[in-house]
């Protein structure tokens, strides 16, 4: 596993806005958890595009206590897997986000370790997309607005 050191922010730079670091701590009853379950993670660093998408900054929060519970397990899901396994995970969902808006989030997570063994911080990059309206098949005089509309929501996010 690479470390934080690792990497030079300036060569993340592209991808600074859909990043974020979350530090992997020990749970305070991590005699009765086990596993992915004896930790907890806090934000370090999100970025901006993520705050926008989860409209808010929860950077210095630990996610349990930031996200409500429907939108917390997706985003635990690979942070939990990168810190059982040691390995890269991704994670590809549909739902609706924080301020409400259908969305299809794909999250890619990397574990990052100072001594290659123990998983200190995790790496998570995160990029929303609209999904696609089909409307094929449709033939109503009113569909030809609405693809305007369609491309306009695209662009703005809404």
């Amino acid at each position: 596993m690479p470390s934080r050191a690792d990497f030079d922010v300036l060569d993340l730079r592209p991808w600074l806005g859909h990043i974020s670091l979350c530090d992997v701590v020990p749970a305070e009853s991590e005699a009765t958890s086990t596993g992915s379950d004896a930790v907890r993670f806090r934000l370090r660093l999100q970025g901006t595009h993520l705050v926008d998408a989860h409209a808010a900054d929860y950077t210095g929060q630990f996610l349990d206590e930031a996200f409500p519970p429907d939108h917390l397990e997706p985003l635990l899901k690979p942070l939990r897997s990168c810190v059982v396994t040691r390995r890269p995970a991704t994670v590809s969902n549909e739902g609706r986000d924080l301020r409400g808006r259908f969305r299809r989030i794909l999250r890619a997570a990397m574990p990052l370790s100072p001594d290659g063994q123990t998983v200190h911080m995790v790496l998570l990059a995160e990029y929303t997309e609209i999904p696609e309206p089909d409307l094929r098949g449709l033939k109503h005089s009113g569909l030809s607005s609405l693809m305007p509309m369609t491309a306009w929501a695209r662009r703005t996010g809404r």
